[in-house]
């Protein structure tokens, strides 16, 4: 499967504020990777959370979605790789850089990145004309019309992390929570490893 590819699952966005800094929820069921058959080919659903931002308008006059998605694959039974798109009007809010990133499990594991390489990185220019009214010099004259273009950048980056750790990947461990934190931002994917046979058509 070509990396940074996206899954045709995603799934339930929650958003809470917490104190001042907003954290974005996703939650998915995914395939037990020991049902594949081979380790090395399994890929979880993705999971997408979005959000609008009132300064980034397209041209389509409609907000588009600032998404943050992620899924992971598996290397084997002691390394397991996250794919994490972030997206953001403000650069450093869209780079892994400026986020702490763990990764936990039912099982008990609370892990650091072994390593990261950003795949990519992208911006995209919008452009928005503002338009106001200002009364005219007379009292019977037409009112003067100005308008203002602004640009806004959104910003976007693609980041491959890895996790490395005995037994990280195994039969018992069920879910697998990927957590992004700093001052501007919290976000919190979760997957839940589940037979085939409950995800019925769902992937």
């Amino acid at each position: 499967m070509r990396a940074g590819a996206l899954a045709p699952l995603a799934l339930l966005v929650v958003v809470a504020a917490t104190g001042c800094t907003p954290t974005l929820y996703g939650r998915l069921r995914s395939r037990d990777p020991y049902e594949s058959g081979k380790l090395e080919t399994y890929r979880s659903g993705t999971i997408v959370v979005g959000t609008g931002d009132v300064d980034v308008v397209g041209q389509d006059g409609k907000k588009p979605p600032l998404l943050q998605g992620a899924w992971f694959e598996i290397v084997g039974e002691d390394e397991i790789r996250f794919h994490v798109a972030l997206s953001h009007k403000w650069k450093e809010v869209a780079s892994i850089r400026s986020f702490q990133v763990k990764l936990t499990t039912d099982q008990g594991h609370a892990l650091a990145p072994s390593d990261f390489w950003v795949h990519r990185a992208t911006v995209q220019s919008h452009d928005i004309t503002i338009g106001s009214l200002k009364p005219g010099p007379l009292t019977n004259s037409q009112p003067i019309v100005r308008e203002e273009t602004m640009r806004r950048d959104l910003h976007g980056e693609t980041t491959v992390i890895i996790f490395r750790h005995r037994g990280i990947v195994s039969r018992e461990v069920r879910s697998y929570t990927l957590s992004l934190d700093s001052s501007q931002r919290r976000m919190r994917f979760t997957w839940d490893l589940v037979p085939k046979s409950q995800l019925g058509d769902d992937e």
